[in-house]
């Protein structure tokens, strides 16, 4: 009894215990937007999954390849462009993912809480935002220490592409700078240039995340 004369009191101190109906359908409008919004969250997430499989099983297929029927190193040049086209995709669900974060924290969050009377609402997102705060040299530390999984996800496609641009470059020699064969040089140039692409704009989302944790 005790605690449910508790319960009542905290509830009373907002004003009206019950809500009215423009609050209730409010209230279920904000509901049904969040449950749209997280199941979009939950898709983005799916496929920031799959794309990492699928770059890493177009490098096993390449190096397959190589190995077992063209002794030829020019093959790894499709590594650059495929696995930076893939990771910029990745960066792009990133960053999707992370605007919806905000708005709900933002705009959902503040209005459901204020159809509560105040009453703290959302608590587990609450939670997994305060384990996200950081700054930037933890975060760092972290994302060498593979740490960060929203981080090592965009690892995978950034390591694959400059291998692939370097271990190319090398085998191919002079060949890319005196443009003997054009072809070559096109792509392992697009490639390097997808790359730099890829690194920039992941560390453009990381940055993101790190002010919008502050």
């Amino acid at each position: 009894m005790a605690n449910e004369k508790n319960v009542k009191s905290e509830v009373s101190k907002g004003g009206k215990t019950e809500l009215s109906d423009i609050q209730k359908v409010a209230a279920q409008c904000w509901l049904a937007e969040f449950e749209g919004l997280r199941n979009l969250v939950l898709n983005f997430q799916r496929m920031q999954h799959s794309l990492i499989w699928v770059n890493i099983s177009v490098i096993g297929a390449i190096l397959t390849i190589y190995f077992a029927y063209i002794n030829d190193i020019t093959i790894f040049l499709a590594v650059p462009i495929v696995s930076s086209l893939l990771g910029i995709y990745w960066v792009s669900q990133g960053r999707q993912t992370a605007q919806i974060g905000h708005y709900i924290e933002g705009e959902i969050a503040p209005a459901l809480q204020t159809l509560c009377h105040d009453q703290k609402v959302m608590v587990w997102e609450d939670y997994i935002r305060e384990g996200m705060k950081t700054n930037f040299f933890p975060y760092v530390r972290d994302l060498v220490l593979l740490r960060v999984p929203r981080a090592t996800g965009g690892l995978t496609f950034a390591a694959s592409s400059m291998t692939a641009v370097v271990v190319t470059a090398i085998g191919l020699g002079r060949t890319l700078i005196t443009c003997n064969n054009w072809q070559i040089a096109s792509a392992w140039w697009a490639g390097l240039i997808l790359t730099f692409w890829l690194i920039i704009s992941g560390y453009k989302l990381g940055q993101y995340w790190i002010r919008a944790g502050k």
